[in-house]
């Protein structure tokens, strides 16, 4: 069974190059309609990537919300919050 830290690193290391990945993913497709928008002043070429990057925004969204059952699995769901909080905390 992997210790609490290796279990935390592996978790920390996926989050951070999921979200590299989408973060370069975004940014790439930004700058496109950045360039296409100001190259293009007079006509209509920058507007069919406005959706496309709008689409691209929810599809981040709801891959990071589909990732939540693989991190769990390998954060393992046994939680005990009573080691964690002491007896004493009132809320």
């Amino acid at each position: 069974m992997f210790s609490i830290a290796t279990r935390t690193q592996a978790i920390l290391h996926k989050l951070i190059w999921f979200s590299v990945n989408q973060i370069v993913l975004i940014g790439l497709v930004t700058i496109i309609t950045l360039v296409l928008y100001e190259t293009t002043i007079h006509s209509f070429l920058a507007l069919p990537s406005q959706p496309i990057l709008c689409k691209l925004y929810v599809n981040c969204l709801l891959a990071a919300l589909n990732c939540r059952k693989e991190y769990r699995e390998i954060a393992g769901q046994d939680v005990d919050l009573s080691k964690v909080l002491p007896h004493s905390s009132r809320f």
